[in-house]
């Protein structure tokens, strides 16, 4: 299958991410598409693709002025059709520094970064959802390790304790059988404070992966993963597409609840218990089983562009 456009100029403004492999690709797939790519790491396998059109070294710094500056000049410079940040930490740059974007209109980035930093922050985004009634996991937040702060939470073992700010993949996660167990995992360090505890549901994952524009969904795939690795809560390495009502109508109320603008992977589960899918967290970028949807017809960037 090949996307046609007669021509479009693609900036990637954050091309040290690991995603740019699978973006890249999807890209390709757009006749006519020229690709230019910002970089913090001067050498990556991608620099070599055949796909970039340019790749430009930058040397990162923890003030974006010079990178949103460079991004300007770039987008004149070349003529750019469409920016497309790909990973967390450059979307949310984005974001923050909207006002001193000259082409604001040639990206698809969240108003303001309230919205962005609950869909990113399993925290908040588990009271975010609790407030909304969307189906959820209970969840606690426990803020210490004493045993006063574990007197509190009122959840049923197993539990996953889930740090807030970790970048998908099930990093980070641990599961946990009792109280003793838990309290033996934080003195240790397996387990860091403030941590989100969450019941851990009997059931299967699911993932929903979205574009939208001010809450409104452009396009959407549902997967169901039939193989994983070895690594606890990884995400799949083997998936199916399907259709699920329940799931869709979960995540159209969740993407306009955020006024969300942008892709976004949604990880769900299913409930055996109550029989239904619960939100479990939101991954605020591209994913890494992208081109699973490509294959079944949803090429996610080329809706971007």
């Amino acid at each position: 299958m090949k996307d046609e456009l007669s021509s479009i100029s693609v900036l990637i403004p954050d091309g040290e991410s690991f995603y740019l492999r699978t973006v890249l690709h999807c890209l390709s797939r757009i006749k006519g598409v020229r690709i230019y790519v910002l970089s913090a790491k001067r050498y990556t396998p991608m620099r070599f693709s055949r796909y970039i059109y340019k790749y430009e070294y930058h040397e990162y710094s923890e003030n974006t002025t010079a990178w949103i500056a460079l991004i300007n000049q770039r987008m004149q410079e070349h003529n750019i059709d469409v920016l497309m940040p790909i990973y967390e930490a450059g979307i949310r740059k984005l974001i923050e520094n909207r006002q001193q974007l000259r082409f604001r209109e040639k990206t698809l980035i969240s108003a303001s970064t309230t919205e962005f930093d609950i869909a990113n922050d399993k925290s908040k985004l588990a009271k975010h959802l609790q407030q909304h009634q969307l189906p959820v996991p209970r969840s606690y937040l426990l803020q210490g390790k004493n045993n006063n702060s574990l007197q509190e939470v009122h959840l049923n073992y197993p539990l996953l304790a889930k740090p807030f700010l970790v970048s998908g993949g099930g990093e980070g996660i641990v599961a946990v059988n009792n109280k003793d167990e838990l309290l033996e995992k934080l003195e240790s360090g397996a387990v860091q404070t403030p941590v989100l505890l969450q019941e851990q549901l009997d059931g299967h994952d699911l993932g929903c992966n979205v574009i939208c524009k001010e809450g409104e969904i452009l396009a959407y795939t549902i997967q169901k993963g039939f193989l994983y690795n070895n690594t606890p809560f990884s995400p799949q390495i083997g998936l199916s597409m399907v259709q699920e009502e329940s799931v869709i109508q979960s995540v159209r109320k969740l993407m306009k609840s955020l006024k969300w603008t942008g892709v976004a992977n949604v990880d769900l589960f299913y409930d055996k218990n109550s029989r239904e899918y619960k939100v479990l967290e939101i991954n605020p970028r591209y994913w890494n089983t992208l081109l699973g949807s490509l294959v079944a017809g949803v090429n996610f960037p080329l809706v971007y562009c």
